[in-house]
C-alpha cells in the first residue's frame, strides 16, 4: 500500500512539474504568428455571423473558393481571446503542448519493457526542446494536429494491446479533427502505417482496413463537401519552394539552425541501431509497425522543417527504451570505472540526480512565470505597426500592397476600408502564380518585376527597405513616399499626395494595448458570399 501511494505521489509530482514547465515555456516566445490574425477574423466571423466564409473578402487580387482547413481552430482561438483575453491563447498553447508530452508518456508507459522508469522528466524536457522551435510563435493551428497525432498513436498502441474497439472510434474523431486542421491526413496515414506494419508482423489487419476506409470517408463530413477532400489531397502534395518552413531540415538555408532537433534526431536513431547490432539482427523479432512509424516521420522531418514534431513524437514514444538501454550501458560503464557497486549508493545518486533535475526545472519554470511579461507582444521589429497606424489615421482607403507575411495583420487592422494583395492563407485562397509575382516584385530581378502593382489597382504600398524593390519604387516618379520608418516606407501615387499627414506614436506600448482592436464587424446572416465563386 505504501509503495503504491509513493508511486502515485511520484506520478503526480512528475505530471505537475511537466505541466508547469510547459506553461512557462508557452510564455517565453509571446510574439504572435503572422497567420494568427486571419484565424481571429474567421473565428470572429463564425461567432458573429454564424457561418463559415467560403469566399475571400479580404483581398483585391483574384482568388478561388476559400477552403479553410483551419476554420475550427479559428473558432477556438477567437473564443479563447474573447472570453479569456490574450493570456487565454498562451495558456491554451501551453496546455496543448503538455497534452502532447502527457500522451507520449502514456505511450511509453504502455510500451515500456521496464528498462527504466517511464517518468524520467528530463527526457520529456529534451524532447520538448527538440520540437519547440517549430511551435515557438504564440500559437499555430498545426498544434492541434500534433496533439491529435499523439493521441491517435496512443490509441493505436492500445489496439495492439487488444483493445480493438478504438479502431472504430477513429471515424468519429476524424470528423472533429478534419474540421479543426488539414493535418488530419496524418491521422489517416498513421492508421495506414499500422495496417501495413501489423500485416508485416503477421497480425490480423481486417479491423485496421475497415477503420482506414471509414475514417477516410468521414473526412467528407465538412462545410465544403467532397471538394474539401480534393483540396487537402492537393495541398498535402504541392510544392512550396518559396515558403521557408517547408524547406528541408538539412538544407543549406538551415545548415546552422535547429541544432537541438538535429542532435535529437541522430541520437534517437543511433541508439536503436547500436542496440540492434550488439544484440544481433533478427527480422522476425523486429516490430515492423514501430520501424515504419519512426522511419516515415523521420522522412517527413528531413523533407520539411514544419514536420519535425512528428518525428520527435514518434521517436520519444517508440525509442524511449532503446535510448535508455543504450544510455544505461554508458552509465553502467562509468559506475564500473568508479567502482560504484553498492545499491544504496546507486539509489542515493539517483535520488540526488532527480532532486537536482526537478529543482532546476521547477525553479526555471516558476521564475519564468513570475517574472516574464505574460502579454502577447507586438512591435515594429516584427510588424509594420507604425505604417498600419499611419494608413488608418490618415484614412488612406483602398488596396494596400504589402508583403504576404503581414497581409493578415493588415486585414485585421484595416478591413473594410482597405484590402490586401495576399496573406499567409496561400493555397487556401490564392493561385500559385501570385506568390511568384510577389517574389519577382520584391527582388526586382526580372524585366516586368512591377507587374503585380500594375495588373491590380494599387492605392498604397508598404514596403520593407531590405528589398531591392524599395529603391526602385522610391526612384519611380509615379510613386511618392509619404511616411518612412527605420524598416519600412509608405508610398502612394504621386497625384494623390496630400498636403498634411498625421503621424503615429512611435511607442510600442500604444500598439501593445490596441493590438487586438479591429474595425471588422459581421452581421448575423444565413448565407455568406461576398465574392462570386
Amino acid at each position: 500500500m505504501d509503495k503504491q501511494y509513493k508511486l502515485l505521489n511520484e506520478r503526480f509530482f512528475f505530471l505537475a512539474a511537466l505541466l508547469i514547465f510547459c506553461l512557462a515555456m508557452a510564455f517565453v516566445n509571446n510574439i504572435p504568428d503572422y497567420d494568427l490574425w486571419a484565424r481571429l477574423i474567421v473565428g470572429k466571423h463564425f461567432l458573429e455571423a454564424g457561418v463559415i466564409p467560403k469566399a475571400d473578402f479580404l483581398s483585391y487580387t483574384p482568388t478561388h473558393p476559400w477552403f479553410d482547413h483551419e476554420w475550427g481552430a479559428s473558432i477556438v482561438y477567437y473564443a479563447a481571446l474573447k472570453y479569456f483575453g490574450e493570456i487565454g491563447l498562451v495558456i491554451l498553447k501551453g496546455t496543448m503542448i503538455f497534452g502532447i508530452l502527457f500522451f507520449v508518456n502514456k505511450i511509453v508507459s504502455l510500451r515500456s519493457t521496464k528498462v527504466t522508469s517511464p517518468d524520467n522528466i528530463l527526457f520529456y524536457v529534451v524532447s520538448f526542446l527538440a520540437f519547440y522551435p517549430v511551435l515557438a510563435a504564440t500559437i499555430r493551428c498545426h498544434l492541434f494536429t500534433f496533439l491529435f497525432f499523439t493521441i491517435w498513436l496512443y490509441l493505436l498502441e492500445k489496439v495492439r494491446k487488444g483493445e480493438r474497439k478504438w479502431l472504430f472510434y477513429f471515424p468519429f474523431m476524424m470528423i472533429f479533427w478534419s474540421n479543426i486542421h488539414g493535418g488530419c491526413v496524418s491521422g489517416l496515414g498513421l492508421i495506414g502505417l499500422y495496417l501495413i506494419g501489423e500485416y508485416l508482423n503477421k497480425k490480423p489487419v481486417k479491423d485496421y482496413l475497415i477503420s482506414f476506409i471509414l475514417t477516410g470517408l468521414s473526412m467528407f463530413i465538412n462545410p465544403y463537401g467532397p471538394q474539401y477532400v480534393m483540396f487537402l489531397a492537393q495541398a498535402t502534395t504541392m510544392e512550396r519552394p518559396l515558403i521557408t518552413e517547408w524547406f528541408g531540415t538539412f538544407s543549406k538555408f538551415y545548415a546552422l539552425q535547429y541544432i537541438k532537433f538535429k542532435l535529437f534526431f541522430f541520437v534517437m536513431l543511433f541508439a536503436p541501431i547500436i542496440n540492434t547490432i550488439k544484440s544481433g539482427f533478427d527480422y522476425k523479432k523486429i516490430d515492423k509497425t514501430k520501424v515504419l512509424v519512426v522511419l516515415f516521420t523521420a522522412i517527413l522531418a528531413v523533407k520539411h522543417i514544419k514536420h519535425q514534431p512528428f518525428f520527435v513524437i514518434a521517436a520519444a514514444s517508440f525509442l524511449y527504451d532503446d535510448f535508455y538501454l543504450f544510455f544505461n550501458k554508458i552509465t553502467s560503464s562509468i559506475k564500473n570505472k568508479l567502482n560504484i557497486k553498492s545499491e544504496e549508493t546507486v539509489l542515493k545518486i539517483k535520488q540526488t540526480k532527480e532532486f537536482v533535475v526537478y529543482s532546476l526545472i521547477l525553479f526555471v519554470s516558476l521564475f519564468t512565470i513570475s517574472t516574464i511579461d505574460k502579454t502577447i507582444k507586438i512591435s515594429q521589429k516584427k510588424y509594420p505597426i507604425y505604417e498600419v497606424e499611419f494608413v488608418k489615421m490618415n484614412k488612406l482607403k483602398g488596396n494596400v500592397f504589402v508583403n504576404f507575411h503581414y497581409g493578415s495583420y493588415l486585414a485585421y487592422k484595416l478591413y473594410p476600408e482597405n484590402k490586401i494583395v495576399m496573406d499567409g492563407r496561400y493555397e487556401e485562397v490564392y493561385d500559385d502564380e501570385l506568390l511568384k509575382e510577389m517574389k519577382d516584385f520584391h527582388l526586382a530581378k526580372v524585366k516586368n518585376w512591377d507587374d503585380i502593382i500594375k495588373k491590380y489597382q494599387t492605392d498604397v504600398i508598404i514596403l520593407e527597405k531590405i528589398y531591392p524593390a524599395f529603391k526602385k519604387v522610391a526612384e519611380d516618379e509615379t510613386w511618392t513616399m509619404i511616411f518612412e520608418s527605420k524598416d519600412f516606407g509608405v508610398f502612394v501615387p504621386t497625384g494623390k499626395v496630400q498636403k498634411h499627414y498625421l503621424y503615429p506614436p512611435a511607442k510600442d506600448e500604444f500598439y501593445d494595448k490596441t493590438k487586438f482592436e479591429t474595425p471588422i464587424q459581421f452581421e448575423r446572416q444565413d448565407n455568406f458570399l461576398t465574392k462570386p465563386l
